[in-house]
């Protein structure tokens, strides 16, 4: 299921007009009952989409006709991604970019295997590193998404820690394997991000790659 979906043009209109109400309702509406986003998931939909996305996006090199999808919910698992983008690459292979966002700013290195210890209000919690957890996704949807899987559909995953800034935690060589399967942006990052997804979609999405899978 996903929650939003648009192009890119359609995503800068949204995200220039309170698009953490927009996808709100569309929460409310997809799963059809009236559901209480919490004010937490609420700001984190204000504050990477509304700004950090809003402004990655705002990049002629990104295709007008491109999609757009937000909270798609990856068959028989409980994940959700937060952003794609679709389209074609300069070949006119169907792409796929996966885009795990952050607004994590107290990150520090643990000795464990794709595993960073971050900071809630809650207290400090072990979470998977977020080029770890945006690789696990896209390697779910090669395995439960026929679509993707039958047709070959390229999946580019990333991660956006828009408000961190790196002080080799994120990025330290310990976590890179996961990094090269997924890189990770930090906060003043913006541009190598449009260049890591205009590096892939060239193209709007003909094909309805967003719709189809």
């Amino acid at each position: 299921m996903i929650v939003y979906q648009s192009t890119k043009l359609g995503f800068l209109k949204d995200a220039s007009n309170c698009i953490e109400d927009i996808v709100r309702g569309k929460v409310k509406e997809k799963l059809n009952i009236d559901i209480k986003v919490g004010s937490s998931e609420y700001n984190s939909w204000k504050n990477s989409l509304g700004d950090a996305m809003y402004k990655v996006m705002q990049s002629d090199r990104i295709p007008d006709d491109s999609g757009v999808a937000i909270e798609y919910s990856i068959p028989r698992a409980k994940n959700r991604i937060d952003f794609i983008i679709t389209g074609e690459d300069e070949e006119g292979k169907e792409k796929v970019v996966i885009v795990e966002l952050k607004q994590w700013t107290d990150i520090q290195k643990t000795d464990k295997d794709g595993v960073v210890l971050t900071r809630f209000k809650s207290g400090p919690s072990e979470e998977p590193h977020p080029s770890y957890q945006a690789w696990s996704y896209s390697s779910l949807l090669y395995g439960f998404n026929a679509t993707v899987y039958e047709e070959k559909i390229g999946l580019e995953p990333c991660a956006y820690l828009h408000n961190h800034i790196d002080e080799d935690v994120i990025l330290s060589p310990f976590y890179e394997e996961y990094l090269q399967k997924a890189p990770a942006f930090c906060k003043g990052d913006k541009e190598k991000l449009q260049d890591f997804i205009a590096k892939f979609v060239k193209h709007g999405d003909k094909k309805n790659t967003l719709y189809r899978i």
